[in-house]
């Protein structure tokens, strides 16, 4: 009776093991068809790579697979992982791209893009954006002369250069220099012969302003000068010098200046005024007439018209819009300031270039301020670019300014630098006098 009752025993729980088997196989199975309904892509010509914990879609490619697998090669955890990229469309090419940094820009194929070239105005704004990697990065190396003389376009040698992209970036590398360049797509598509479905737009050297050094905005009165020919112009010759030292400045120009020339063409004038902006400097407002002072004027309008000569002059022939006018000689009034459109722009120090006869002595005179360390951010310094001695002054001053560290920017950015506000602006002096 005993043992029957054993064997009975034994045999239900036999019945119970299997029944549970069978249930967890069920049960597997069943989940496992789930997991594997719910894991598809996205896109129905998707790739599938596995792994223990990872499943990565991609787009049927060779560089396509690659990164799926590092994508799960990654994985650090023991959850299981899916991954499913997304198509970014960019003008002619795609970004494939699965999110934190897992992504790659391809063709219409999904093979990698290979950038192995860029035309000589590319290579120009390479150039500029490695001044900016130093500036930001090593400015022990920046400020110094002769390296800023050694990074012009004519002075790099562009032999062995490589190109990758990253984010909305063409990262430029260069054999002799130890950091990666970078520069906006939206700049290099065109000089790199693709198509990145960025708007074409007007290529402006890239400003960089550190808290370090101060802040001093150079400015020109009176010109431009067009009464020599091309090419021997001290304003050509001063705006040659700034790009080669990678300085900027804000140039306010006389409407009588812009509209009367001799031997210079609207497409002489515009090729300039647009390489001069392109290279980093501002124009500005200056008066339609110089033979005259801003309160010379007896109406509002009469007023207005003065300081908007140039300012019209300057977008209709070029498009440009100003942002600051300065009236001549510093003088100004209440009513002046409620009818100017722009706010007035004074100066912190006067080069005195208008009465001294040499470039030495015009150095000299700014010197003084910079061997007692009395520069400081904020301060605007007047210059007039209708002397061939100006040029020669700024020759001496611009290696001095860098080795001594100063930035030299325009007006405008230097006071969005201390953010003041230019809509709300009246008018400026210096740091501590302005409203």
């Amino acid at each position: 009776m005993a043992k029957r009752k054993i064997k009975s025993n034994v045999k239900s729980a036999l019945i119970i093991i299997v029944l549970c088997a069978l249930i967890f196989g069920v049960f597997y199975l069943l989940n496992s068809t789930s997991s594997s309904t719910k894991v598809s892509s996205i896109h129905s010509d998707a790739k599938t790579y596995k792994s223990s914990r990872c499943t990565a879609f991609y787009p049927d490619s060779k560089a396509g697979r690659q990164l799926a697998k590092q994508v799960c090669n990654d994985v650090s955890d023991k959850n299981e992982h899916v991954y499913d990229y997304s198509l970014i469309p960019y003008g002619d090419y795609y970004m494939v791209s699965y999110g934190n940094g897992y992504q790659y820009y391809a063709d219409q194929s999904f093979k990698p893009l290979v950038i192995s070239e860029s035309d000589e105005e590319g290579l120009r704004i390479v150039a500029d954006y490695l001044r900016i990697a130093y500036k930001k990065n090593q400015p022990k190396t920046y400020y110094d002369s002769s390296f800023i003389v050694n990074t012009t376009y004519e002075e790099i040698n562009f032999e062995g250069i490589t190109y990758e992209i990253e984010n909305e970036n063409l990262i430029c590398h260069l054999p002799d220099y130890d950091l990666p360049i970078e520069v906006p797509l939206k700049y290099m598509q065109t000089h790199i012969g693709m198509n990145f479905g960025y708007e074409n737009e007007d290529y402006v050297k890239p400003v960089y302003i550190d808290d370090e050094h101060p802040v001093i905005a150079l400015t020109f009165d009176d010109g431009p000068m067009f009464w020599y020919p091309p090419g021997e112009s001290s304003s050509q010759l001063i705006t040659d010098l700034l790009y080669k030292y990678d300085a900027s400045a804000t140039f306010f120009v006389s409407g009588t200046c812009l509209e009367s020339r001799d031997s210079w063409s609207d497409y002489e004038v515009y090729t300039y005024l647009k390489q001069s902006i392109s290279q980093g400097n501002e124009y500005a407002s200056y008066i339609q007439d110089h033979d005259y002072y801003l309160t010379d004027y007896y109406t509002a309008d009469e007023i207005e018209r003065a300081i908007k000569g140039p300012a019209n002059t300057l977008e209709q022939l070029i498009g440009y819009k100003v942002q600051l006018c300065r009236p001549p000689g510093g003088v100004f009034s209440n009513d002046i300031q409620n009818v100017s459109p722009y706010p007035l722009i004074l100066w912190t120090i006067d080069s005195d270039d208008w009465e001294l006869d040499t470039g030495e002595k015009i150095s000299n005179s700014v010197k003084t301020y910079m061997d007692d360390d009395l520069l400081e951010t904020g301060d605007i310094i007047l210059f007039h670019d209708i002397y061939f001695e100006t040029a020669d002054a700024i020759e001496i001053l611009l290696p001095q300014m860098i080795d001594k560290g100063y930035q030299l920017v325009t007006v405008s950015e230097m006071l969005n630098y201390m953010n003041i506000d230019l809509e709300t602006l009246g008018y400026y002096y210096n740091a501590n006098y302005y409203e």
